[in-house]
């Protein structure tokens, strides 16, 4: 059997992808190498237990936003309810509320940090609202080729075209321009916001994108029931239902192109064909498995301009409910001293809902924490203590915990794990273990980043290694940017 389309991953941009190309009516495979769909944007069971894979927020759902589109394309319905305030930051263990109301988060920056910010965020919400306004208009972003900057032009308000002026500016250097980088406190907040979004620090991601990312709190964030894991199955079912099929367990081994059809093997000795393939992998991975040549070629240079990429250090707790019933879902706190051989200055804290009688079942709730972890490499090495650093740090996640919530108890307590970067490699098969897309740079504008479109008639690629970038929104947008590309 010759499938239309095969897709390489059951990420959320190849289960977005596939939703809308089983829609379409298209023979649609999806090769997934783990045993559950979704990626770094799913839930795993230990122990009985229903964890993240991370400390994951989930939003996107608002108008011309990406899922959004999805839920109303395919008629969706998901197990999800909205969340306000989104977010806590917790900076010298004093709270800082991420409010979904633009005019209510000023006003707590400024009691928090001082000046006049309203300046500044009034901007970053009216780049944000650009961004989500043209994100699923441009369909040829970014461009290839003459043709689609033709598009680009003739189908964009110039007016919006203008604030693209701020790729070209770092938002450290906004915040200059501004008077708001003398508070060091203040630096740090932004710094660690797009840590978490963007990868980097508010030196190195430019305005336009850092703006959006500085802002997901003021959309609608979401919870979903029973984990990401049922969110997930919302497009696992449409797909199932509309004649696609997902294999799961089958590692993809690599790919090549014959008699003008792809040629899937995977580690199984499975063999199958399709005149249209889609990879959901990050680029890094993507040199070891595609034997086409300048494919190859093609994604060996993508991994030389993007060397960098970061990991995680993730510790899942099972606590008694002992915490308080309005206490937000997400957290982050903001370190005084940086997590020790890590480096990273802040965790990021997920909770579960007190009313998800699915995760707390038996009277607890569920916690993920994760913070980054540099150069994963490193855990791969054959000389390397990983078991010592690893109970290191996960007892120092848990002491961070306790030190920073005074209803936090190692006596409630009932069970604890904990996740480096090998683990992430075996969870979702990402070389080194790599999470949270490319690190944004002042070097790589939005045009620049790396298109769904290769060197090599119908091979597609999205994911978060490919524009727009990370998160569930992120990576969903551009399954579906992907779609309007293949013909």
């Amino acid at each position: 059997m010759v499938y239309d389309v095969i897709i390489v991953g059951a990420g959320m941009g190849g289960l977005s992808a596939g939703s809308l190309l089983a829609k379409q009516g298209k023979k649609v495979l999806i090769l997934e190498a783990a045993k559950v769909a979704g990626g770094c944007s799913s839930s795993f069971i230990r122990k009985g237990y229903i964890f993240e894979s991370g400390a994951t927020t989930l939003m996107g759902f608002d108008e011309k936003q990406p899922l959004h589109f999805l839920q109303k394309e395919l008629g969706l319905k998901f197990p999800i309810t909205p969340i306000d305030p989104a977010m806590t930051v917790w900076q010298h263990k004093k709270p800082i509320i991420r409010y979904k109301s633009i005019d209510e988060w000023i006003k707590e920056a400024e009691k928090t940090f001082g000046g006049n910010q309203r300046k500044f965020w009034k901007l970053c919400y009216k780049i944000s609202e650009l961004v989500w306004k043209v994100a699923l208009k441009n369909k040829y972003f970014p461009p290839q080729n003459l043709s689609d900057w033709w598009h680009l032009i003739t189908h964009n308000n110039p007016l919006d075209a203008f604030l693209l002026r701020y790729s070209f500016v770092s938002v450290r250097d906004t915040l200059k321009k501004m008077k708001l980088d003398t508070n060091p406190d203040f630096i740090r907040f932004i710094d660690e916001q797009l840590m978490i979004t963007a990868q980097n620090t508010s030196e190195h991601v430019n305005m336009f994108i850092g703006a959006a990312m500085l802002c997901y709190t003021n959309y609608t964030n979401y919870y979903a029931w029973g984990g990401l894991i049922s969110f997930v199955t919302a497009f696992t079912n449409y797909i199932e239902q509309h004649q696609g099929s997902i294999l799961y367990g089958s590692r993809v081994k690599s790919i090549t192109f014959e008699n003008n059809l792809y040629h899937v093997h995977t580690e199984k000795g499975e063999v199958y064909q399709s005149n249209q393939i889609i990879t959901n992998l990050p680029v890094w991975n993507l040199p070891d498995i595609v034997d086409i040549p300048e494919l190859n070629a093609q994604f060996t240079k993508n991994t030389e301009k993007r060397k960098s990429y970061w990991s995680a250090f993730s510790t899942g707790i099972v606590i008694q409910d002992v915490l308080p019933k309005d206490i937000t879902l997400h957290h982050q706190i903001i370190l005084d001293e940086p997590v020790p051989f890590l480096n990273s200055h802040s965790i990021f804290v997920s909770i579960s809902h007190p009313e998800d009688k699915i995760r707390n079942a038996g009277g607890v709730r569920v916690i993920n924490i994760s913070t980054h972890a540099p150069n994963p490499e490193i855990w791969f090495e054959p000389d390397f203590d990983i078991k010592q650093k690893k109970k290191e740090l996960h007892e120092y996640l848990i002491n961070a915990l306790s030190e920073n919530f005074s209803f936090f108890k190692r006596e409630h307590i009932v069970y604890t794990h904990a996740s480096t970067p090998r683990t992430w490699q075996k969870w979702v098969y990402r070389k080194n273990g790599n999470v949270g897309g490319v690190p944004q740079t002042m070097g790589i504008k939005p045009w620049q980043m790396i298109s769904p479109v290769t060197a090599h008639k119908n091979f597609f690629i999205c994911g978060d290694t490919v524009y727009p970038g990370q998160g569930v929104a992120g990576v969903a947008l551009g399954g579906i940017l992907t779609v309007y590309r293949m013909k």
